[in-house]
């Protein structure tokens, strides 16, 4: 850091003040700034939160009603998808300036296109994973874990029905956050963990482990129609002003 410099700076900002090093460097609070921003941005943290939540809520029920063995199993399968997020999450950054920069300027045609692109890639990355799944499952479960986990094939395959869907969710996310949405993301949110959690009340103690993969697959339908509802009405909203 250019001590010299960051002086120079701070003189400049305040003049007619002897500015030290030492004050040059002290942090200036604006509080009024700032707690409008932790306002604004709040609904966003407690979506991200409720993201974390939604993905563990079947493995809570799994642990209370089937063990921990049935646990560990539904665990390493999911940890499959969860390593596919990285992809994911790679293009949603990736694309987001480009996509704030349409939005801002109004020029929804291009903003649409990238949305459409994510949605297309998301679709691909879990297309790839399903096929992945249901041709050589078996086999990569025995390879990765035991071959005890090759029985579960089926239901791995059904997890990955459910990633298609998680997929395209996570990158929807992005291009919510993009048009500042963050309240109706936080409403979502909540609607998403109220539907995985019914949903896995419900199937868990009639199809054990397949229940809880339904249940992640149908809280992804739900937050794949929420954020297309959501950047449809900002869409609207923007012609509109």
């Amino acid at each position: 850091y250019d001590l010299p410099s960051a002086r120079y700076v701070m003189w400049m900002a305040m003049p007619g003040e002897q500015t030290s090093i030492k004050t040059a460097l002290r942090p200036h609070w604006h509080w009024p700034l700032l707690w409008q921003l932790t306002l604004f941005t709040l609904p966003l943290g407690v979506m991200v939160l409720l993201q974390s939540l939604n993905m563990n809520i079947p493995r809570y029920l799994i642990e209370h009603q089937l063990g921990e063995h049935a646990l560990g199993i539904f665990a390493a399968l999911t940890y499959v998808m969860v390593a596919g997020t990285t992809f994911v999450r790679a293009l949603g950054q990736a694309a987001c300036p480009a996509m704030a920069k349409h939005f801002v300027a109004r020029k929804l045609l291009p903003f649409f296109r990238l949305v459409a692109l994510l949605v297309a890639c998301g679709t691909v990355i879990g297309l790839v994973g399903i096929t992945v799944a249901a041709v050589a499952g078996r086999w990569i479960l025995g390879v990765i874990y035991t071959p005890e986990y090759s029985d579960y094939a089926s239901l791995f395959v059904s997890i990955m029905f459910a990633a298609l869907f998680l997929f395209i969710a996570q990158l929807l996310d992005y291009c919510v956050t993009v048009v500042r949405y963050f309240r109706a993301q936080m409403v979502l949110s909540f609607v998403v963990s109220g539907v995985t959690l019914a949903i896995c009340a419900v199937l868990l103690p009639k199809t054990e482990l397949f229940g809880a993969s339904k249940a992640l697959f149908w809280g992804g339908v739900t937050k794949v129609l929420g954020n297309l509802a959501i950047l449809v009405y900002a869409a609207s909203e923007v012609k509109r002003r």
